[in-house]
């Protein structure tokens, strides 16, 4: 029987609180729906440089990052499965990544069939008013790298007897 590893989901944790912190910290509060969840209506915008020059990327490479922790901590995924979440986290985001392009011909011939579906609400406004930025491909593939990385350290190993 597969089971739970701590260690990852509190490594998973304390990532998406260090997101969260960029959130409450750069962005503004109807900027995220966690935000608007939690009912968040002011943030904390003389913290501005928190995390400097990576402020724009950390969210990117934490919710790969975090995303694959968690989802592997939780399932006891060993290699294979671990390299599948990860992958699986990784075209998540920059299937999210490129529906921000939805006006580029190419992006918007390819994404026809899901600007119905997430034309309105959230989604819609997430794809309509975000920005496109390869830099962010680039934080989420070494967000996959890193998690990994981290898997491979934290996981449990098997004991013989």
């Amino acid at each position: 029987m597969k089971s739970v590893n701590k260690i990852q989901i509190l490594i998973g944790m304390a990532a998406l609180s260090i997101g969260l912190m960029v959130y409450l910290c750069n962005r503004p509060p109807d900027s995220a729906l966690i935000l608007q969840v939690i009912g968040i209506t002011a943030t904390f915008r003389e913290a501005a440089n928190l995390f400097g020059p990576i402020n724009g990327q950390l969210p990117a490479f934490i919710h790969v990052f975090a995303f694959a922790l968690l989802t592997t901590g939780l399932f006891g995924y060993r290699n294979r499965g671990a390299i599948l979440v990860c992958l699986f986290w990784l075209g998540v985001n920059a299937l999210f990544e490129f529906g921000q392009v939805m006006d580029h011909p190419f992006v918007g011939n390819h994404f026809e069939a899901f600007k119905t579906i997430f034309d309105t609400g959230v989604l819609g406004d997430y794809f309509r008013y975000g920005t496109f930025d390869p830099l962010d491909l680039l934080a989420m593939t070494l967000g996959a790298v890193a998690a990994f990385f981290i898997l491979q350290i934290t996981k449990q190993r098997r004991v013989l007897s």
